[in-house]
């Protein structure tokens, strides 16, 4: 299982440099700007897009389930805990 655990933190670290040059890089096309969040208080909105409303429409495309935000987080919170037992078990 170590091997799969290596690979999630790999995706891990991608999908957060592309959020950080989201939050931080002006020239980008998705630019939103971390003065942006705090200033129009949106920080929960967008923490909300970031772990739900995105993954589950990634998951969509991946999957071609339609499941609606909570039954998106269901499943997460599924493979939250297999992924957790998982590698303790290792």
């Amino acid at each position: 299982m170590e091997k799969n655990s290596d690979k999630a933190a790999e995706y891990a670290v991608k999908i957060s440099h592309q959020v950080a040059e989201m939050l931080q890089n002006k020239d980008c096309p998705n630019y939103i700007g971390i003065d942006t969040l705090e200033e129009e208080d949106t920080v929960t909105e967008f923490m909300y897009a970031l772990s739900t409303l995105a993954p589950a429409y990634i998951y969509q495309e991946l999957t071609g389930d339609n499941v609606d935000a909570l039954g998106f987080n269901h499943i997460a919170n599924r493979l939250v805990f297999q992924f957790s037992k998982l590698v303790k078990d290792n």
